[in-house]
């Protein structure tokens, strides 16, 4: 789990190509995928993460740090380096990405940003000090709920004294328990641009790998793929991933196509600038599909009636 940054700093990110890892080549293999057509297949079939085949090359000057532990259910499950990325709205700061990951993440912004869409990311790899951080601060801590309720307390991480809190944060994961942690995780700008953002990865993200993984947080996304390109990762065969390691996933496997979830009015399509009636606001938060975008309506219901075959391309 992960907190998203307020949307309006967001509006003034550019993409810059220049910042991140360039890609010797970006041909897509076809993907193995199973058709989304609501009609004739049960809801949660999508089309499954796939990857491109031909990544990116890193140089030591993408390389933000080396030999990070890695852990997955608080188990440790090797090590990775860490790729730099630019932060999208901060530009003092860099997000680290795990380096069997980056790739499939560069390909991804550079084909949102062909399409016009200034894709952007606010947290990737997390240390166990940064996740703590975040847990201090988490809404379904109860320790933290009680700080909180004491007038004037505020909070300093311990990872970055430069940031404090003086409100609860989203729910997050216990130390060592976040896919942050283990690298698959990643915080997108999604609230950007009055939903484009959001729009294009819906219908595009599983081409590189990465689906929705958390039902509350339309933000936060993970790499889900097949590993294309490279030889899976020591880390991402380890038995805490189940008996076979990371494996592919679909679309809908984790947050289904037909869900409902509780939401924080912060986390509203609404407050983020779009027009009213809205379903996350008329629900009052109690009852809501986080595949419905900013212009109210359910995505992939969209994709299918406006461009059928977009699950398949």
């Amino acid at each position: 789990m992960a907190e998203e940054t307020a949307a309006s700093p967001y509006q003034s990110f550019e993409y810059n190509s220049n910042q991140v890892p360039q890609v010797t080549t970006t041909s897509l293999v076809a993907p193995n995928i199973q058709t989304c057509d609501v009609e004739s297949m049960p809801s949660n079939i999508g089309p499954t993460a796939t990857s491109e085949s031909d990544l990116p090359v890193f140089t030591d000057e993408d390389i933000m740090a080396t030999n990070e532990p890695l852990f997955k259910r608080s188990e440790p499950i090797g090590h990775s380096d860490l790729v730099k990325f630019p932060h999208c709205w901060d530009a003092t700061r860099d997000v680290p990405v795990v380096k069997e990951v980056a790739p499939y993440l560069k390909m991804m912004f550079d084909a949102a940003h062909a399409d016009g869409v200034q894709l952007g990311i606010s947290s990737g790899f997390r240390t166990s000090a940064e996740q703590n951080d975040f847990w201090n601060i988490g809404s379904n801590n109860p320790a933290a709920e009680d700080n909180f309720a004491v007038e004037g307390y505020e909070y300093t991480f311990v990872s970055n004294p430069d940031v404090t809190r003086t409100s609860l944060g989203n729910a997050a994961s216990r130390p060592n328990n976040s896919n942050h942690q283990n690298g698959i995780a990643v915080d997108l700008n999604v609230s950007a641009l009055s939903g484009a953002i959001y729009n294009w990865l819906v219908k595009n993200a599983w081409k590189y790998g990465f689906i929705r993984a958390v039902r509350g947080e339309r933000w936060h996304w993970e790499y889900w793929g097949d590993w294309a390109g490279q030889e899976k990762p020591e880390w991402a065969k380890h038995s805490a991933w189940g008996a076979n390691g990371h494996q592919p996933k679909g679309m809908f496997d984790i947050v289904g196509r037909n869900h409902s979830v509780s939401l924080s009015s912060s986390n509203w399509w609404t407050s983020k600038g779009a027009p009213t009636p809205h379903t996350d606001q008329e629900s009052g938060g109690t009852a809501v599909n986080t595949w419905i975008g900013y212009g109210n309506e359910h995505l992939p219901d969209k994709f299918d009636r406006e461009e059928p075959g977009w699950d398949t391309a």
